[in-house]
């Protein structure tokens, strides 16, 4: 499936451009754990920009899940202006960490550990 199938199914001229949008600013993210032992698996999510709220306030649930399973990945949506991590996937949407020294990203296998990585 390329991109042009994924918008294919997307009604709303709006909606279709934000999906556009958050697939061109992703930026695939291989995140491995520390050396404090929290994990040894290395876990890869993209992570979006998006400054202007655009993206984390209009793009809606459904089309933002479909979008993760195009990129076959989580996606974190970073807002550095407000210093906030979102997440818009329907089982755990809203903010879910402040930017630090560190961007802290949730590990949805295990819901315990905690993946750090520089950005």
């Amino acid at each position: 499936m390329n991109l042009e199938d994924l918008l294919a199914g997307i009604e709303s001229e709006e909606q279709r451009e934000l999906v556009k949008k958050a697939y061109s600013r992703a930026l695939r993210l291989e995140i491995e754990l520390d050396e404090q032992g929290y994990s040894t698996k290395k876990c890869v999510a993209y992570v979006i920009p998006d400054d202007d709220n655009a993206i984390s306030k209009n793009l809606n649930i459904d089309n933002f899940d479909r979008l993760s399973k195009f990129l076959g990945a989580d996606i974190y949506i970073v807002n550095y202006r407000e210093r906030s991590i979102y997440s818009r996937g329907k089982e755990d949407g809203g903010i879910i960490a402040t930017l630090a020294d560190h961007v802290y990203l949730i590990n949805k296998s295990t819901k315990e550990d905690v993946n750090r990585a520089y950005l």
